[in-house]
């Protein structure tokens, strides 16, 4: 028997995810300008947190130090998955 979970702390769609290296978690940003990591297996919510503006990707670094959102209005926010505090934003439009 397959088990599924379902995670359901968002009224929109997603609008991106990814594994983190170790395939026990995943980040996912919804419409709503949601950040949500989850445990797989556990199902449990680890961090969320309401963004500016909507993510549209995210990306775990391979050493499982820090998670990438682009957000739609260009910039890149870097933060460490131990605290969820960032640590670098850039705009990748030039100004």
């Amino acid at each position: 028997m397959e088990t599924r979970k379902v995670f359901q702390d968002t009224k929109l769609d997603i609008s991106s995810f990814c594994w983190s290296p170790d395939g026990t978690r995943i980040a996912m940003t919804s419409i709503d300008r949601k950040l949500n990591v989850y445990n797989i297996e556990t199902g449990v919510q680890i961090h969320s947190e309401e963004l500016n503006i909507k993510g549209v990707g995210v990306i775990w670094d391979p050493l499982d130090k820090y998670l990438a959102i682009l957000k739609f209005d260009n910039k890149v926010d870097i933060k460490r998955v131990d605290n969820w505090e960032s640590v670098f934003l850039k705009n990748l439009l030039h100004e």
